[in-house]
Parts: structure tokens; sequence; C-alpha cells
């Protein structure tokens, strides 16, 4: 019998096993789910209890337990009878794993058990065995051979022990009625939690965030508050606040051609008028279906009233994994630095966007890309209204935690997920790392290709030799050596030990921090 034979005949015995399991079935699975939802509704807590591989499947009965709402913990055989017995209180509910029934270490710790007042339930291959009449409820675990060969290694009989505690976690989820908002709110930094919590108030860019302007303010001062902003577009309003349209740095770009001196034109005469609106209180996951639905890249966001709250920019929602279908196409004209595209067949970032209209010619796109395999840049060219193919992108916030032999380790403050990127990829800026900053990760098809840091740090000087006592001119400067090991020219009288501000894009001197 060849490997995949072998893989086969495994699966088959469990399946088997599986099915053998769920024939026998009867009132002590019910009873058993009964004296859990009791527990669970008395606020008391299911207890679990196992050695050895029991013990490992036991574990993850636990968490599976204690992920959807029934408060479950593992007490340890071997420490319960030096002081972990802690953990078992007055209504609880004992879950004990053991194939044998007659494990030491848990004929150990079952006298002790008997002095509290709780319920036991068994799950064991043995009904016969100690434990089984120990138990309140036994549950049948037993199985006619294991998938290991030499019928020895625990293989079928861990299979029907997890398949019997994932039945009574799913029963008894149902017996309480608890619901996908309930797990979401177990899971919050998951894809269900995130699709099942967040508001679209919540990823809006709202406040100062959101360019908000009248519709008498002239295009170029419209184009000043976008830059300002750093958004791709403004909601226009009217005199009381209520909102008449939006106009984005795609709109200015399809009218320069046709209309140069647009910069002098009021907002109102070229904005779009009636844009499509979503309330700041409905799901965020709406705003995926509307943006696929209507085609458009900013959704204008309101309150009940009718005002613009803010709007929400597609470019946002990869980075905050809320993207379950990517818009995968653009127009040239809608371009914006920092986004990626498809390239003769290579994915690139956007490092500058030009609008160009030479003469009567028709208008075209000017770009400087960088390819993320070789890091090499190139100009390339679209006409306005080409479309160009984009690529999955997202941006994720992370503080820097530490630097070892391995890399730079950053950690999500949310979820306190460690990753480490390499030297290469952060170039100069880890001259200016710091533990504790927070940089901002882009990610490129789930590679992490740059990291931006925020334009200014807070550094010790490490190393700073003595100016002349004579001259106290702020003008004069000598050299520094950071903590980061950068060193930089700063003041005379900036001393060993100081905290000094430094603009990480340029490493000049900005002052005392």
């Amino acid at each position: 019998m060849d490997s995949l034979g072998r893989a086969r005949r495994v699966l088959s015995i469990e399946i088997s096993e599986l099915q053998r399991l769920s024939d026998r079935l009867d009132d002590r699975f019910t009873r058993a789910v009964g004296l859990l939802h009791d527990a669970i509704g008395r606020r008391g807590k299911i207890v679990v209890l196992g050695v050895g591989k029991s013990g490992h499947i036991g574990e993850k009965i636990a968490a599976t337990l204690t992920s959807t709402g029934a408060p479950a913990v593992v007490l340890n055989s071997l420490n319960a009878l030096h002081g972990d017995l802690g953990v078992v209180s007055a209504g609880d509910v004992i879950l004990t794993l053991s194939y044998s029934g007659e494990t030491e270490e848990l004929m150990r710790v079952l006298p002790a058990l008997a002095r509290f007042d709780v319920k036991k339930i068994a799950l064991t291959g043995n009904t016969s065995s100690s434990l089984a009449k120990a138990s309140d409820v036994v549950l049948d675990v037993s199985v006619s051979q294991e998938a290991c060969p030499h019928n020895l290694a625990p293989t079928s009989s861990t299979t029907v022990m997890l398949a019997l505690g994932d039945a009574l976690a799913m029963v008894l989820l149902e017996e309480r009625g608890f619901t996908r908002e309930d797990f979401a709110r177990f899971h919050p930094a998951g894809q269900l939690g995130r699709s099942l919590l967040l508001k679209v108030r919540d990823i809006m860019r709202g406040g100062n965030e959101a360019a908000i302007v009248k519709a008498t303010d002239q295009v170029i001062d419209v184009l000043k508050e976008l830059t300002a902003k750093r958004a791709g577009a403004a909601l226009v309003v009217d005199a009381e606040g209520k909102l008449e349209g939006i106009f984005t740095h795609g709109d200015f770009a399809r009218c320069f051609p046709s209309n140069p001196a647009i910069g002098s034109s009021p907002v109102g005469d070229v904005m779009t008028a009636n844009p499509i609106t979503i309330d700041a209180d409905k799901l965020a996951v709406e705003v995926l279906m509307v943006l696929e639905q209507h085609r458009i890249d900013d959704l204008v966001v309101t309150d009940a009233e009718g005002k613009p709250l803010g709007v929400v920019d597609s470019q946002d929602l990869s980075r905050l994994k809320l993207l379950s279908r990517h818009i995968t196409m653009a127009l040239a004209n809608d371009l914006r630095k920092g986004m990626a595209i498809k390239y003769n067949g290579n994915a690139a970032i956007v490092l500058e966007v030009t609008h160009r209209t030479p003469g009567n010619l028709r208008a075209f796109v000017q770009l400087i890309i960088r390819y993320i395999g070789t890091g090499k840049s190139a100009d390339v060219r679209y006409a306005s209204t080409e479309k160009v193919d984009l690529v999955e992108v997202h941006r994720t916030k992370l503080d820097f935690s530490y630097a070892d032999q391995e890399g730079y380790n950053f950690m999500d403050p949310d979820t306190f997920e460690t990753i480490t990127l390499q030297g290469d990829l952060l170039g100069d800026n880890k001259d200016f790392l710091v533990e504790n900053m927070q940089v901002e990760i882009l990610y490129v098809e789930g590679r992490a290709v740059s990291v931006d840091l925020p334009a200014s740090a807070n550094i010790k000087v490490t190393e700073s030799p003595e100016g002349v006592k004579w001259d106290s001119s702020s003008n004069v400067m000598k050299t520094a050596t950071l903590e980061t090991g950068k060193v930089i020219q700063v003041p005379l009288f900036i001393k060993e030990g100081e905290i000094v501000k430094v603009d990480t894009r340029t490493g000049a001197y900005m002052g005392r921090a």
C-alpha cells in the first residue's frame, strides 16, 4: 500500500468511529448539555480536566466553549492538589476526559473534587471505570480500533473525544441562543467581528479629516483643502450645512482639459450633485455593496437629517480588513499617490501622479512608479480614460518594539500580534526608530513593501562632544550620535542625554523635545 492508500485507511477508520459515536448518542448527551446549560445560567463555569493526549483535547474543547460564550477553564491535574483547585467553585461542572477512566493523576484529584458542590461529566472509553462511577453523566467515547497501524497511538479515540466536545459546545450554543453578533463580541479582531460590530461612522474620515467646503468656494481653494486633509473628495454643503454635492480629484482631472480656468470657478458649478450617501449608523460592510453597486471610490456619510459627517474612501477598506471582494480596476484619471497597480504584469507602487493636456492632444496621466519586486523606478504614461489594473493594498499601523538578530519587530496595539521586518525594507528609516513609535506599514498582495514613519521623532542623544564654551550661538553646529546610532548635526548647546526632535525625512535637527 502506498502513502495515499495508508492516508485513506487512517481517514476511513476515523470516519467509521465517528459514525459509531453518532449512532450511540442517547439521552445521556441531552443530560450533559442540560448540566452545562444550568451551570452557565447560574453564572458558573466549566472546568475541563485531562491528562496527556486527553489533556490536549480538553484544552481545545475549553477554548471552543469559551469562544462561544460558555466560560471554561483547564485544570492541570498535576497542580490541582497544590493550590489549583482554587479555580473550582460551587455550581461549576467538571468535564473530565480519560479514555481508560483509570489515569493515576485523575484518580488522585477525584476525592478532592467530591468535596465541592459540582456536577461531573466524564468522556471515557470505559463506562465501568472509576471515573465513570464517580461522575453524574458518562459519555461513551470508546472506539473499536485506533487508526495507528499498531493500534497503539491515540488517534481514533482522540478524534472521537474532540468531535464529542465540539458537539457539546455547539448544541449548548444553540440552547443558549448564542448569535452571530454574540460571536463577534468575543472575536472583535476577526473578520466576522469587524463585519458585525463596525459601523460606518467607525471607518469614515470625519471631523478634521474630512474636507467640507461651500458651494461658493473656488475650485483652487477646494484643491488646497483636499491637499491639506490628504483627502480624495470634498463634501460640498449649502449655507445651512446640508449636502449639495461632492468634488473629487478625478472630477478636476476630467474637467481641466475642456476648462483650463476651472480653478477660479465655484466648486458648485463643477461638483457632482446629489451624490450617493450612506447613513453613519449602517453596518460598515454595507459600504462594500454600495461602492460596488455604483462603481464609486468615495462614499458620503450623513446623519439622519442628511447633514454630511464624513466620507469613506475605498482605499481605507483593505487597511481596515473589510474587503471581501476588491475593486480590481480604475481609470488612470483616478490614480493617486500610494496606490498599487499592475504594469507589464508586475506590481508597482505609484510614487507621483501628474495630469497633462499638451495643446490640442488628448489628456494623459504621467506616473512615476516603483516596482515591488526590484525596487526600481520607472516613468509610465496612460491615456486619462484608460483602465488600469489595481493590486490589493492595505496599510496597518503598528508600534515598534525592538530590534534583534532576526530583524526589526513591530506589534499590533490591538491584537498584540508581532511581525518582524528586515533592515533592507526599512532603509534609512531604521535610523529613527525608537521604542513605541507608531509606524504605518504598506502591504501589497499580502507582502510588506514599505514603512512610513511620523514626520518627526524624539530621540535621545548618546554622544555629544562639548562645544566651545564661549560660543552659545544656535547657528554653530556640531555632530551628535543618537541612541539609534544615527549621527546628526545639532547646536553646540545640546548635551549628552538630552532628547531632541529630529525630522525623519531629512535627519535634520528640529529642536529640543
